[in-house]
């Protein structure tokens, strides 16, 4: 059927309560993640689609696996679908048009799609709505896209609160003079 198990897998294993052990090879988690992947795509070809339980595994799988963005937040206006430079307005009419479009009710079939296309949008404009936060998350994308060009920022131009003497940082503290 196209589905190629690990190298050494038996598919025998003691049943439970039987009291016998594992002596089969030491499979690794990889090896099991690479064989369930193949199995799940074997069974797609079959069958043209997976189960419910099966794509919400699928699911919940890549949303702990975080590779999309490795620590990075997720960008707001792209959920929002705008430009990083719209004014208030065009935030906005953008939320208001994505809130009918993903409103739960208009989609009975995919309603736990909806309720997390929601939650997005309404965090999204929460944040982007509100001039200083928004200000403050514009910073924050800017920090990071500095991290990502390693582009350090000048910090020649600080000047202390307080000078402090050259004799007193020399003098080592607990012993008299």
């Amino acid at each position: 059927t196209g589905v190629v198990p690990p190298p050494g897998f038996t598919g025998i294993a003691p049943k439970p309560g039987e009291g016998g052990t594992w002596t089969g090879p030491n499979l690794t988690p990889a090896m099991v993640k690479e064989a369930v992947i193949s199995l799940r795509q074997a069974f797609a070809s079959q069958n043209g689609t997976l189960p419910k339980k099966m794509k919400e595994a699928e699911e919940k799988e890549r949303r702990n696996g975080k590779d999309e963005s490795k620590d990075e937040p997720p960008c707001l206006y792209k959920v929002l679908e705008i430009p990083r430079k719209s004014s208030e307005d065009a935030i906005k009419k953008a939320y208001r048009k994505l809130v009918l479009l993903w409103h739960p009710d208009k989609h009975p079939t995919d309603r736990e799609e909806a309720d997390d296309k929601i939650r997005k949008i309404n965090a999204a404009y929460e944040t982007l709505g509100n001039p200083v936060k928004r200000e403050g998350y514009d910073q924050m994308l800017e920090a990071i896209e500095r991290k990502k060009r390693n582009a350090r920022l000048d910090t020649t131009f600080i000047q202390p609160r307080m000078s402090i003497p050259k004799e007193f940082m020399l003098c080592p503290l607990g012993h008299p003079d």
